[in-house]
């Protein structure tokens, strides 16, 4: 997430602008862990389907190979599951800005009212937004990007040693 601020010119609301990026953030990680997901079931399928059906006939080193996709693929799917739900678990409303259908706490008369009462004077509104960034970054999308860069490595590296066990299947034939 290193890329470059933006200024926010004369014409723009700056509370509308975080918004959209905040916003833009979610779709990066929704669209990255479907990603993630659709790479790692292909992968999955393809290894209970083909290689199970076949497994008494491998080497050791092929079994292994197996065995080391299927876990770090079945490990990436359980991580992208985790990610694509939200977390419910926050005692106070936190992100209520965000989430108010997600906790239905309120119907929508009753947020309006909420939103009414939070949005009253600059002050307050500007202490809300600001409490509501921060929330939803530190406890909803910085967790998300650490478990989307986890899957990844899981996913990549047994990919990588199952490539290398297979391999040495190959020029071992005996093992």
């Amino acid at each position: 997430m290193t890329e470059k601020s933006r200024e926010i010119t004369a014409g723009e609301n700056p509370l509308e602008v975080l918004l959209n990026v905040h916003m833009q953030l979610h779709e990066r990680i929704f669209s990255s862990t479907n990603i993630l997901l659709v790479i790692t079931t292909f992968i999955f399928s393809l290894t209970t389907g083909f290689f199970l059906n076949k497994f008494v006939a491998l080497t050791i080193l092929m079994k292994m190979g197996v065995v080391i996709l299927i876990l770090s693929s079945l490990s990436t799917l359980v991580l992208c599951l985790l990610i694509s739900r939200p977390e419910l678990k926050h005692k106070k409303a936190e992100t209520e800005f965000y989430y108010m259908d997600v906790f239905s706490r309120y119907n929508k008369k009753q947020y309006e009212k909420r939103m009414y009462q939070i949005l009253k004077g600059d002050e307050t509104t500007l202490k809300f937004f600001t409490d509501e960034f921060y929330t939803l970054g530190s406890k909803v999308l910085l967790p998300n990007f650490k478990k989307i860069k986890l899957a990844t490595e899981v996913l990549i590296t047994g990919v990588i040693l199952s490539v290398i066990l297979f391999a040495l299947s190959f020029i071992f034939p005996t093992l």
